[in-house]
């Protein structure tokens, strides 16, 4: 997917020339029910000093052995809208209160609250201890028995040769990396299973790989219309395998949960408090992380919320006055939102932004996500849009960090964390993390604990965290939007839609909008006090970049909002030429690369459409996918049957419409597109 450089439209060169010298200095500095109090601090100390005191006493240490200690299970779990997720709340907010800081309050989020409390799988005299997938539905209180079949990954093949499962429980094994549990126990519902025991298997690494007897959890995008799931670690599900090897296997299935739908009152709690700025302005820096998670997790994200309520004490402590509003943002359902849709993660996130505080883009400079922190041997990384990447640079060398080695800058947003769906609001996130190389193994297991956790790196990341804040408080906002031109003209390549089948018209608008020009040379020798007299113009014009620029691969990747369009008109325009030219295997080589059309391979069309449905534009729970300029799924699962049995002609002519109906899109994206480049034209000609 890559493509040609271009120049960068000048409406983005000017705003990156209007902020000059400080931004290169900004780096260097350092039910709703309100409660308001009054900030005390202890003469004398320091930031850095009170964050060491609260370290060496023991402050965020207390914190997280307080919230793990809470669990809707023996295994833990602080899913949203749990009781023990409502305590956690309170517990975060109670803390705020007692610092000091102002408007302290729970904010409601309607969740499909998922309460789970255990589950088990029998076989003869043995029970197995059992986790399960957020979202999935629960067994009756007997549970549910049944013979057991292994299929393997759960594939439509492999569901073939196993033969017929109604009214049995199936054995498959997690296979992440290529297919998430829904399309597997879809397909496994589909069949006519009454239930399904995951595991671990030979397509299931890196996933809960760090121990073979530990359990794991994720969210499930699942759909109540699913049977139940279950999840018994390596060492059991070996054998279960065996047994099931030697002979015929019963066994029982039982998981003690609980959905209350949200429309049924199912709720959890974002945690929201300020320190209010000293200058008149409504403008904020958002710094927090969630506070949901599943079993007793250490570093995600229970260390974040320590290290953030760390980052809140020691500023109170110190008695330090930001110039612009800090919000303290602690977010609900993170791990899990809802069931019956696919975007079922970062709900609380999504909810405030997008329902709550809808007033935040244009006034918030940036969102500091903190997220899965401080592991021991850790390596710090900070995720955050193209326009922000020069600033994190310059803040992120050892030298300005204050870490040993820096922290490792990426010029993308991740979905799988809070920073996408601020970002698409407008709120330009950066997402700090720590973990070591072989975090993923532990990752979502009983097994990611606080006793992995580097206290001193904690405090370290607490500190490097005020002074990304400080770089973020005062003067203009720092956005190099020249980095963002750069990073959205790679994506603009003009053969390459041409070679799609984009019409010529708006191929050539579009390049016209990139290399319009913008403003004269008075805007680019603006003194900093003019920049900073600017700063919402900046906010506004950042708002608009985000809005229309910022979009979700079929692989939930940052692109551009006409890439998976542009790619998948060019793959089946290969598709079409493939089947013309009689080339059976070139035709399914493209066609595989068409949005998420390898699910045909895996899956039965019947799981691919309902799939594929939950990311369409009117669908009830499309949440944050909404706002990442999601190109249109296709189901070519006919076609794919076609060619593989041979009917080239036949396959051809059905894929033709897919194909012109694509273009279509792709047409329209382009257009939408020009519109954002000419609306940043106007906007920075704006500036006074």
């Amino acid at each position: 997917m890559a493509a040609r450089s271009m120049r960068p439209p000048l409406a983005i060169v000017v705003v990156c020339l209007l902020l000059g010298a400080a931004l290169l200095a900004a780096c260097g500095e350092a039910d709703d029910e309100a409660v308001t109090a009054s900030p005390s601090a202890i003469p004398g100390m320091t930031f850095d000093q009170a964050v060491d005191k609260l370290v060496a006493d023991g402050y965020p240490q207390s914190q997280n052995e307080f919230l793990n200690g809470l669990g809707s299970s023996d295994l833990g779990f602080r899913i949203a809208g749990t009781e023990a997720e409502r305590q956690a709340a309170q517990h975060i907010a109670d803390e705020l209160t007692a610092m000091g800081l102002s408007n302290v309050r729970l904010e409601k989020v309607p969740v499909d609250a998922w309460d789970f409390k255990g589950a088990t799988v029998s076989v003869g005299d043995k029970d197995m201890t059992a986790s399960s997938f957020a979202g999935a539905t629960g067994t009756p209180a007997e549970g549910i028995t049944g013979d057991v079949v292994y299929v393997g990954a759960g594939s439509k093949d492999e569901f073939d040769a196993a033969g017929d499962v109604t009214g049995k429980i199936v054995l498959l094994d997690t296979y992440f990396e290529e297919y998430w549990i829904n399309l597997q126990c879809g397909e496994a519902t589909q069949r006519g299973a009454t239930a399904v025991i995951s595991t671990y298997g030979p397509t299931s690494a890196p996933w809960y790989q760090v121990d073979p007897k530990a359990l794991g959890s994720n969210d499930a995008e699942y759909d109540r219309s699913f049977v139940p799931v279950v999840y018994i670690a390596r060492t059991d599900g070996d054998a279960l395998k065996k047994q099931i090897k030697a002979g015929k296997v019963e066994a029982t299935v039982k998981a003690d949960i609980t959905i209350t739908m949200a429309e049924d009152g199912g709720a959890g709690y974002n945690v929201v408090a300020e320190l209010p700025g000293s200058d008149d302005s409504d403008e904020m820096v958002v710094i927090g992380g969630h506070h949901d998670a599943h079993f007793r997790a250490g570093a995600d994200d229970t260390g974040a919320v320590s290290a953030t309520l760390t980052l809140a004490k020691a500023m109170t402590m110190s008695g330090y006055a930001p110039k612009r509003t800090i919000i303290f943002f602690f977010d609900t359902a993170e791990e899990y939102g809802y069931t019956d849709c696919y975007f079922d993660w970062i709900i609380g996130a999504w909810y405030a932004i997008t329902h709550e505080h809808t007033d935040w883009p244009g006034k918030a400079v940036a969102y500091i996500n903190l997220e899965s922190m401080a592991e021991k041997g850790g390596s710090v990384a900070t995720d955050g849009p193209a326009e922000l990447t020069p600033f994190l640079k310059r803040a992120s060398t050892p030298a300005a960090s204050g870490l040993p080695d820096g922290a490792y800058v990426s010029g993308s947003v991740s979905s799988w964390s809070n920073g996408w769906t601020f970002t698409a609001a407008g709120v330009p996130t950066i997402t700090l993390s720590a973990t070591k190389g072989d975090y993923w193994k532990k990752y979502h297991t009983d097994y990611e604990v606080d006793a992995n956790l580097d206290w001193q790196l904690l405090g370290s990341i607490v500190k490097y965290t005020a002074k990304l804040q400080a770089g973020l408080d005062e003067g203009a906002p720092p956005y190099d939007l020249a980095a963002g031109a750069a990073y959205v003209l790679k994506g603009v390549d003009a053969a390459g839609l041409k070679a799609a089948g984009a019409d010529g018209a708006a191929i050539t608008r579009l390049t016209k909008a990139a290399a319009a020009k913008a403003a004269d040379a008075r805007v680019a020798a603006m003194t900093p006090e003019q920049q900073t007299a600017v700063s919402s113009d900046l906010m506004a014009l950042e708002k608009t970049y985000c809005n229309g620029l910022l979009a979700l691969s079929a692989w939930e990747e940052q692109i551009l909002p006409h890439q998976q369009v542009a790619y998948d008109a060019a793959m089946l325009r290969a598709t079409l030429a493939a089947l013309k030219a009689g080339k059976k295997d070139a035709a399914l080589e493209s066609l595989f690369e068409v949005s998420n059309t390898w699910n045909a391979v895996f899956a039965s069309e019947e799981v691919v459409v309902q799939d594929n449905a939950r990311w369409a534009p009117d669908y009830p729970k499309l949440t944050w996918g909404a706002q990442s300029h999601l190109a249109p799924l296709l189901n070519v699962w006919p076609q794919c049957e076609l060619i593989q049995k041979g009917k080239l002609s036949q396959a051809a002519d059905l894929l033709q419409p897919t194909y012109e109906s694509t273009v279509t899109v792709l047409n329209e994206r382009l257009s939408a597109l020009s519109d954002v480049l000419e609306q940043l034209t106007s906007q920075a000609e704006a500036l006074q």
